[in-house]
């Protein structure tokens, strides 16, 4: 191979104490056989010496550049071409030839060489590393030409199959969030893999289950779709043995796969009942997100089967919309609403009390049925799904209130907006009769107001209230609200 087919990457050596190095690597298929040479250390020499004098002699030492394309830019990455210096490189290359100054590097090797035991400690955890071998398996078993580039935090798999390139990229910054591993294709939304072990996500000693909740909601609100791997997947995946979610329920979905709003193919239905391992097969080979969005729509209708009306003070049924026809169905420490609505469009709530006692089998199965359901529903429009983890108590005190009759109108606008439903509720339930006008009327110079009464001239904004001549205007405060309404109106 030509020598242009070697790479270099800047790394972490942890068996060092973390310090920079250089990774060299093939960029082909079989090799280049360049870095079975470069093992030793009478060939590495003489290059790293070679390296020094282009980079000490190049003309642009003296010109206003951090380097030129006589030296460096050729061999720099298009993102790093700005920030490549000369000098950089000198003093680099000088400290790996152990010479300081000005002075000429021996002929021959001055290096120690110690024999030690190699680090396998590469910064992914068990896991990852698991799930990384089971997708290069699976990737390989379907047919895929695979090849692997590493990069600072790990190899990135690269597979081509079905005429499309798939690149699975290790800790990606997206946002707020860094999933273990980023899945994309192009023209497919990414899939965004978490890895998620018990005793590190979900044990009394490391429960991040909320923080993991909101970080998943925030990628499913990008556009993004979110998987999640445990560790009992895996062992699933390599028995071959499918454990299927304990809300699938086969007959059911076969007599909604009659309904255009809900059909699907066997594969689609497969890839999101039978392991996050079934999901990547699926798509790798046929991406079909429309599919998965049909199948997705079956899992609120197999809830709300399986459910049972709701207790009076059943917190999770009003994270859904005030007086909608709500059904709840629990495992263990899970509990799942749905609402009746049109087909298709069935919301569904799930949450997880992450303040039970989470060494028992029954708080690990429903953590394990939460992220099931989560990836079976990932297609599903993120306004009809809400995952969430608190405790019952802290699920009390952040759902909103049952509104009386009169105001679900008006509250049914606000769907998915708790702090403005829980306003309507107080207001209802203090008496106050639901406002004439539609919400969101603008008012003076066009703003929206969202509660507003002509007949008694009061305007109520959820967010800063910009005063209005002629007008009563308020924030979301119940007690001013209430006192205003009371008031006699005048003239």
């Amino acid at each position: 191979g030509a020598p242009d087919h070697l790479g270099v990457v800047s790394a972490v050596d942890p068996g060092h104490g973390n310090r920079d190095a250089l990774l060299l690597h093939d960029g082909v298929p079989g090799g280049t056989g360049y870095l079975a040479r470069l093992v030793d250390q009478a060939e590495l020499w003489p290059v790293l010496r070679a390296a020094l004098d282009i980079v000490r002699d190049c003309p642009c030492r003296t010109e206003p550049h951090l380097s030129c394309h006589r030296c460096l830019l050729p061999f720099a990455a298009p993102q790093d071409v700005e920030n490549t210096s000369r000098a950089a490189a000198e003093r680099y290359l000088r400290d790996l030839l152990g010479v300081s100054g000005q002075a000429q590097p021996p002929a021959a090797p001055a290096w120690r060489i110690e024999a030690a035991k190699p680090v396998t400690d590469d910064g992914e955890s068990w896991l990852e590393q698991r799930f990384r071998r089971a997708f290069l398996e699976l990737a390989r078993k379907l047919g895929g030409v695979v090849r692997q580039a590493p990069s600072e935090w790990g190899n990135v798999i690269f597979t081509e199959l079905g005429g499309r390139r798939f690149r699975l990229q290790p800790q990606v910054n997206v946002g707020q969030a860094r999933p273990d591993f980023v899945l994309s294709a192009a023209g497919l939304p990414d899939v965004a893999i978490f890895t998620d072990g018990w005793a590190y996500h979900a044990s009394p000693e490391h429960n991040r289950i909320a923080e993991d909740a909101e970080k998943r909601r925030v990628l499913a609100e990008s556009g993004i779709a979110v998987l999640s791997v445990t560790a009992a997947d895996l062992d699933a995946h390599e028995r071959g043995r499918a454990q299927r979610p304990a809300w699938f329920d086969e007959a059911l979905t076969a007599r909604l796969n009659s309904r255009p709003e809900f059909q699907h193919t066997g594969t689609a239905r497969a890839a999101l009942t039978e392991g996050p391992m079934a999901f990547l097969a699926a798509w790798l080979q046929t991406p079909d997100p429309d599919n998965l969005t049909r199948f997705g729509r079956t899992v609120a209708v197999a809830l709300h089967t399986k459910g049972q009306p709701p207790a009076d003070d059943d917190p999770a049924a009003a994270w859904l919309p005030p007086g909608s026809q709500v059904r709840i169905w629990r495992v263990g420490s899970l509990s799942v609403a749905t609402a009746a609505a049109a087909p298709g469009t069935m919301p569904l709530a799930a949450v997880l009390d992450d303040e039970t006692d989470l060494t028992t089998e029954q708080a690990q199965h429903a953590w394990q049925e939460w992220l099931w359901l989560a990836n079976a529903a990932m297609f599903v429009p993120t306004g009809q799904r809400q995952f969430a983890a608190t405790s019952m108590t802290a699920m009390q005190a952040a759902a909103p209130a049952q509104v009386a009759d009169p105001w679900l109108g008006i509250a049914g606008e606000f769907d998915g907006e708790p702090d403005m439903l829980r306003l309507i509720a107080a207001l209802s339930q203090a008496g106050i009769a639901p406002p004439e006008a539609e919400p969101g009327i603008e008012l003076g110079n066009g703003v929206p107001f969202d509660l507003v009464w002509e007949s008694r001239r009061i305007a109520v904004s959820i967010g800063p209230p910009e005063p209005i001549a002629g007008w009563r205007v308020f924030g979301p405060d119940v007690e001013q609200i209430v006192a205003a309404w009371e008031e006699p109106v005048s003239g």
